[in-house]
């Protein structure tokens, strides 16, 4: 679990009475990695996953779950960790 500065649907910052929402943002930290491509982010070029591109060129299931895995790696979250919330997120079982 990683804690830090909460955003919004739109990628604003969150806040709350004036002081800017902190906890756990591990499912933003991976929604992240996940959704953009690499030299996106000047402060670490090598982040992101190029998923979209990944999908269109119709790589295989392991490729991209390994990409995906090395992506969450880059920020400190594990596949394993967060696999059922993501399966929870995509299925809309919890919205």
């Amino acid at each position: 679990m990683s804690r830090g500065i909460l955003l919004d649907n739109e990628n604003e910052l969150t806040v709350a009475n004036g002081t800017l929402k902190i906890a756990d943002c591990t499912i933003q930290d991976a929604f992240t990695v996940l959704s953009i491509n690499q030299g996106e982010l000047k402060e670490d070029p090598i982040a992101g996953v190029n998923l979209e591109q990944m999908i269109r060129a119709r790589f295989d299931r392991e490729k991209i779950k390994k990409a995906v895995e090395i992506g969450l790696e880059r920020v400190g979250v594990r596949y394993e960790d967060i696999k059922e919330q993501i399966d929870t997120i995509i299925n809309g079982e919890s919205r």
